[in-house]
Parts: structure tokens; sequence; C-alpha cells
């Protein structure tokens, strides 16, 4: 009987695992695993990126680890992980970029405020459309990447087969409007954004797939979503009943 879910966590210091049985309430497995490694030295100080190859080694070998007999009964896939960072990878070949992270500071508040387009929402360094707009500029823009999302949008793509971003992950970017869920149609009008990068989004929650393929090639019957924010994941966790409030307290 399938029963059980699995959720993954991609951190940015680690990467963590639990599998939840959804009658008994029970954690029925669960593990960390450790992305030091995956952090890349740079001579800019304001640069702030990690090997997602090396990331996905470590979900590679999370997911070896996960005991046979659980894997029949996995009933359905969540992933969420660090909010504003960006990865670029081709549909087809899968090919990536390292994960520019949400705390790179190489988008100064001079570089922010001259921006063509503004931002309706919060935007700062570190955010993915910020970053695109960096990388738009800097002429580092690679002509075969076709696709831009987080970090756990690209996992969640790589077991899909297709990416569409919740709008936590979209807002945490900047440029998303909220009301309407979607981006800042001045993005489209504008020559110097790279919005062919840019993925669809709808509301958290929206079913991507009924079967996945993990990254040991290993397919399962098994209901994915689209990634979640690590933020909104923890508040969600905390709540008794759907219709609890979470307030967070900044001194």
């Amino acid at each position: 009987m399938k029963n059980l879910i699995l959720g993954v966590d991609i951190g940015t210091s680690s990467v963590k695992l639990v599998i939840l049985n959804r009658e008994s309430q029970q954690i029925e497995y669960e593990a960390s695993y450790s992305t030091s490694k995956a952090k890349l030295r740079s001579q800019n100080s304001t640069y702030d990126e990690q090997d997602v190859a090396i990331i996905l080694d470590i979900v590679n070998k999370a997911f070896d680890c996960i005991h046979e007999h659980l894997l029949p009964q996995i009933q359905a896939i969540q992933i969420c992980g660090q909010m504003h960072g960006v990865v670029l990878w081709n549909k087809t070949t899968r090919v990536h970029s390292n994960l520019i992270t949400w705390q790179d500071e190489r988008c100064d508040e001079k570089f922010l405020n001259s921006l063509p387009v503004k931002s309706k929402s919060d935007v700062s360094s570190g955010y993915g459309c910020a970053t695109l707009y960096w990388l738009s500029f800097n002429n580092q823009l690679k002509p075969e990447f076709d696709s831009a999302g987080t970090i756990h949008d690209f996992l969640t793509f790589l077991l899909a087969g297709h990416n569409v971003m919740s709008d936590q992950n979209a807002l945490s970017w900047g440029y998303f409007d909220l009301n309407k869920n979607e981006w800042q149609n001045e993005l489209f009008n504008c020559d110097t954004f790279p919005s062919y990068l840019l993925p669809k989004t709808a509301k958290a929650g929206y079913k991507l797939s009924d079967f996945v393929t993990l990254l040991n090639s290993v397919r399962l019957e098994a209901k994915i979503f689209n990634a979640l924010g690590d933020l909104q994941s923890s508040v969600l966790s905390s709540l008794q009943q759907q219709n609890d409030c979470g307030i967070k307290i900044f001194f």
C-alpha cells in the first residue's frame, strides 16, 4: 500500500531527506548530508557559487541509501530548498551552470538602481532576476542554456522531466506579480533581460507528474509537485490545522 511521502530539502549547507507515513504520521526514514564540498572558491569575494554536480551527487547517494522496501510505498514526492538562487540548464542535454546562491553579492546597489525595469516586489543581490540581469549585462549567458530555476526547481525538473516554478520561488526572484501570479510584463519587452529563461509559474502544490525517475535511474509511480521554498515548508510543517497562521518576528 502506498502511504509514504518523500521530502527532500536542498539547503545552503546540507541535503536532508525524510519519509513520512501519512497514516501513522511516523517518520520511517530520515537523513542529512553536508554540502560543504559544493562551495566554490572565487578570487572575487562578492561571488557565492556552489557546484551543482556535487550537490546532485550527494542527492543521488541519499536516494541510494533509502531502504529498498520503502521505495515502492512512496506515494508522493515534495522538494524544497534554498530560495532566491539561480541555476541555468539545457532541457535536452541537461548541461547546467553552477548555482549562484542567495548569498551572492555581485549585484551591488549601484547596479540594482541602474536596471531599466523596476521590480514591483523585493529584489536584492542574490535574487534570481537580478542575477540574470547581471549575467546579461556582463555577457556571461551561454547560448546553450534555455532554462532557469532554483536548485530545487532543477532537481524537480530532473525527476519529473519538466519544470513549473511555484509562486513562492518566483516571488523570491523579484519581478513577480503575486496578485496576477505572473512575471512582470515589462521583463518581456526589455532587450537587456533574458526573459526566454524565465520558467512557467503556478501556485504551490501544482502536480508535475504521476511518475518520477530518481537520479539513480530508479523509476517510481509517485506524484511529484512543483518545488517549494524552504521557509514556507518549515512554517507549513509546524501548523496543526489548515487555518492556522504562522508569524515570524525579526529582532
